[in-house]
């Protein structure tokens, strides 16, 4: 193919020109924040829309937490706060997206897991057991897939540039339970209903674990300055939880396990007497916006710089 003359090259030049010329004057940061806000609403009405039990869960957590943070808060918080925007995003859409990968992820994994244990006739035994029973063996079994789940998550910069959406929270509160990216709760707590549901665990004895797991979620987030003396190691407690949000390189590898004796177990554990947090969140920037998290962990979008994970892995690289 032959070159082009002098003239065409010039006319190009000048056409590409007048295009910048009238692109510069157009607010693309405004522009951007628009179409993010525009998406935003368009799945937080669709967060809502999907799961309307929720809404009615929300409200009996709010009437509980919204004034027992208010009487008893360890830092001081106002609900009405400049991220309650993000954090209403992830109170909904989040929850959303989670359950569908969550169901998507598990329907698969439970039948093929089944399958494999089926041999070992665990089913059978367990489903024979109290419910009560199968309730705490649920409960154990699962503390343990997600505290190495978890441990993991800090641990491969893959991982943790999903799960750096969670601690990326300045404050912690009752509603940063939900703070997450979906995938990340599709990993860690995917991973831990597939186990209790192809193991054959009743109906009854799951419902009250999904249950109590999401009370316990919101009740170790909650800006709660309570102290419950000894038996704060051997029950979930917000003051041992907080101390895995801190924004301290000391302890960003601790306390993994909502169960403190998971941690104790494994030697991550970590709650100095008489002390609190001096301040929450991560030293890496994490998008303010609900899209702008939705998308940064994705390797073709996010930056590239390379930054450090909890666990001293290169995260971004």
């Amino acid at each position: 193919m032959g070159s082009a003359a002098p003239g065409q090259n010039e006319d190009v030049t000048v056409a590409m020109e007048s295009v910048r010329s009238r692109g510069a004057g157009v607010p693309w940061d405004a522009v951007r924040r628009v179409g993010q806000l525009a998406v935003g609403m368009g799945l937080l009405v669709w967060g809502i829309n999907s799961n309307l039990s929720w809404v009615t869960f929300t409200a009996i957590f709010g009437a509980i937490f919204i004034p027992a943070e208010a009487l008893l808060a360890f830092t001081p918080q106002r609900f009405f706060r400049r991220r309650l925007g993000n954090d209403t995003m992830h109170w909904f859409v989040t929850t959303a997206l989670s359950a569908q990968g969550m169901g998507w992820v598990s329907g698969i994994g439970v039948g093929l897991l089944a399958i494999a244990l089926h041999p070992l006739g665990l089913a059978g035994h367990i489903v024979r057991q109290p419910a009560a029973l199968q309730f705490a063996e649920a409960l154990v079994l699962t503390y343990l897939v997600v505290y190495w789940i978890h441990r993991a998550m800090h641990k491969y910069n893959f991982l943790w540039r999903f799960h750096v959406i969670h601690h990326s929270a300045g404050e912690v509160n009752w509603m940063t339970a939900a703070r997450f990216h979906p995938l990340d709760v599709v990993i860690q707590r995917g991973a831990a209903v597939t186990v209790v549901y192809a193991m054959g665990f009743s109906s009854a004895a799951l419902s009250v674990y999904v249950l109590y797991e999401a009370f316990q979620s919101i009740w170790v987030h909650a800006n709660f300055d309570v102290r419950i003396g000894p038996i704060k190691w051997l029950i979930a407690n917000p003051e041992f939880h907080h101390w895995h949000h801190a924004n301290d390189p000391a302890v960003y590898n601790k306390n993994f396990c909502e169960w403190p004796l998971m941690d104790l177990l494994f030697g991550t554990a970590y709650m100095p007497r008489g002390k609190r947090p001096a301040g929450y969140g991560v030293p890496q920037q994490v998008p303010e916006s609900y899209v702008g998290q939705l998308l940064a962990p994705l390797p073709s979008l996010r930056s590239r710089r390379r930054e450090d994970s909890p666990a001293g892995t290169v995260v971004g690289g």
